[in-house]
Order: C-alpha cells, then sequence, then structure tokens
C-alpha cells in the first residue's frame, strides 16, 4: 500500500511538473512544426496533449527588428526583443490568449481568433510601438491555413511578406499580408543557407 502511495505521489509530481512546464513543451513542439520535424500522426498526437483546437485557422505573424539606434536603457538586442514580446502580449490578450515565441531573431505571433482585420490592426500597432523605443520592427503576415503541418510554410510566406513591407510608407503602416505580394508565385527556394537565400532574394527585388 505504501508503495502504490509512493508511486501515484510520484506520478502526481510529474503531471504538477508537466502542468508548470506546458508552456515551454507547447513552443518546442512548435518550433519543430516549423522546422518540419515532425509527422502528420506525431502532430496530431502533440496537438491534443498540449490544449490546441482540433480545428483551426490560424495566421502566422513575424515580426523582425532592423539595425537602428537604441535606447540608452536598450542597448541589448536580446532585451530589446523581450521588450517587444511584453509589448505585443499586453496588445494581444484582450482580442486572444497570445501565443508569442522567439524564432531565431524572429518574435512569432500564431493568431488562432483574431480577425484579419484585428491582426493587421494588432501588428501595426506593435510595430509602432516599438518605433516609439527609436527601434524600427517590420512584419510579415502568413495566409490562413488550418493544419500546424503547414507551418513550416507559413513562416517562409511570413518572410516573403517581411521582404516586401520594406517598402511599406512606415508611418501608416509597418506590416503585409503574404496573399499582397506581388508575384508570389514565382518565389523559388535555392539549396543555400536561409541568410543567403534572404541576402539574394532581396537583391533580385530592390537590387539596381
Amino acid at each position: 500500500i505504501e508503495e502504490e502511495k509512493a508511486e501515484r505521489l510520484n506520478i502526481e509530481r510529474l503531471r504538477q511538473q508537466f502542468n508548470g512546464s506546458i508552456s515551454v513543451f507547447r513552443e518546442n513542439f512548435l518550433v519543430s512544426c516549423l522546422n518540419g520535424l515532425l509527422d502528420n500522426e506525431s502532430i496530431a498526437q502533440k496537438q491534443k496533449e498540449f490544449g490546441f483546437l482540433e480545428q483551426v485557422n490560424f495566421r502566422l505573424i513575424l515580426f523582425e527588428i532592423h539595425e537602428s539606434p537604441l535606447t540608452i536603457e536598450l542597448t541589448n538586442r536580446s532585451l530589446l526583443l523581450i521588450a517587444e514580446k511584453d509589448i505585443a502580449f499586453e496588445k494581444i490578450e484582450g482580442i486572444e490568449e497570445p501565443i508569442l515565441f522567439f524564432y531565431g531573431d524572429y518574435l512569432v505571433w500564431l493568431s488562432m481568433k483574431a480577425t484579419d482585420n484585428q491582426i493587421l490592426q494588432l501588428t501595426n500597432d506593435i510595430c509602432a510601438t516599438m518605433a516609439s523605443l527609436n527601434s524600427l520592427t517590420l512584419a510579415g503576415i502568413s495566409q490562413r491555413h488550418v493544419t500546424f503541418s503547414e507551418l513550416k510554410n507559413m513562416c517562409l510566406e511570413a518572410q516573403s511578406a517581411l521582404d516586401f513591407s520594406s517598402h511599406l510608407d512606415q508611418q501608416l503602416s509597418f506590416a503585409m499580408l503574404a496573399e499582397d505580394i506581388p508575384h508570389q508565385n514565382m518565389l523559388t527556394f535555392l539549396n543555400v543557407s536561409k541568410v543567403e537565400s534572404r541576402k539574394l532574394e532581396n537583391l533580385l527585388k530592390y537590387g539596381d
């Protein structure tokens, strides 16, 4: 009886630890999806395990901080990223549960409930607030998708939109929707690093 009791207590302790760390597990799951590391069966299992709805219709938003003079208090880029996440959380939580995490130098927002108009407005508000900190932040918004297995493609769509967002009038708008990109179907993916690929794409789009 004592052994069974001890085993149950141990299981309960592990469950409490899991619940306390579920945000970390969810983030790892989403990053794995972004990297294309999970098959559809694993995605479906973890989607349920981590409390995501079975039926989803969502967009992925990428925020990127561009090089610019920073305030004295935020001379560290990592601190600026944390400030960006805090600002985004405060603005999004009134509309939906904020699903925010870092992916390399990007801040990623998965919007599960917000309408397209709300997403565009919130995204521009976040970038405008960052601009008030003397930090130019631009954003790219993917098309809508209905499965987590599409996250990798959604990230590519958002990156392409982010590249074009640098042409916007940043007094009014900082973000661009993937479906508004001209000739987006002509994009090709090269067998080079992401950094090299982005540089080449930028040269092709904006080079003289």
